[in-house]
């Protein structure tokens, strides 16, 4: 069946921090703002990013700024004001595995926002609250007796679908936890609420 979408009291609450070039925006003494600050005035379309350096994650968040936001824009015509796009990542350096942003062995947060998402607002979820709330879903393997089990042929179409984004111009990283799943959400103004969820599916990268 359709999953039902978060409510907005699960989400109002969630104290986030902003992000700006993979670090947290003033330090770590910087007091956190409430989630419902987002979409109070306008609404906001929210990207929750399984891992900043997924190159899935990556497309997706190019999508949605290049083919996604346009249409919003057009639909709006200069009558209201332009509704927000925000991305929540999970990780920000340094964590107990990853200790810079920037490079090879970094977390790719500002990459992330700078290549992908238009230097558009990004906030850390400490919490992980904004999974939790979305079904806090995990991407696991087959178990190896199923019948269907085929790794060679999954294999097959992961480096395929690889190769497609590396040839769009999208690269990525495989640093930091890629095993929650994350998705869209668009919220309305005031207590709208949830208007669309979009729960991400498929494998991990």
């Amino acid at each position: 069946g359709t999953r039902p979408p978060p409510s907005l009291k699960e989400l109002v609450g969630i104290p986030l921090r902003q992000v700006e070039n993979g670090a947290l925006v003033g330090g770590p003494d910087v007091a956190a703002r409430f989630a419902s600050e987002l979409w109070a005035e306008t609404g906001v379309v929210i990207h929750v990013v399984r891992r900043a350096g997924c190159v899935v994650c990556r497309n997706e968040a190019y999508e949605l700024i290049n083919a996604v936001r346009p249409r919003i824009r057009a639909l709006a015509d200069g009558n209201q004001r332009e509704v927000p796009f925000i991305a929540i990542v999970r990780e920000v350096a340094p964590t107990k595995k990853v200790k810079q942003d920037a490079g090879p062995k970094g977390l790719g947060v500002g990459v992330f926002q700078q290549e992908y998402w238009d230097n558009n607002p990004v906030y850390w979820d400490e919490g992980q609250l904004f999974v939790k709330a979305m079904g806090n879903r995990k991407w696991s393997l087959p178990r190896f007796d199923n019948p269907w089990w085929k790794p060679w042929a999954i294999w097959g179409e992961i480096t395929a679908g690889l190769k497609a984004l590396k040839d769009k111009g999208i690269n990525g990283n495989m640093v930091g936890d890629g095993f929650t799943q994350g998705g869209v959400l668009v919220i309305g103004p005031g207590s709208q609420g949830v208007t669309y969820a979009h729960f991400e599916e498929g494998d991990a990268d």
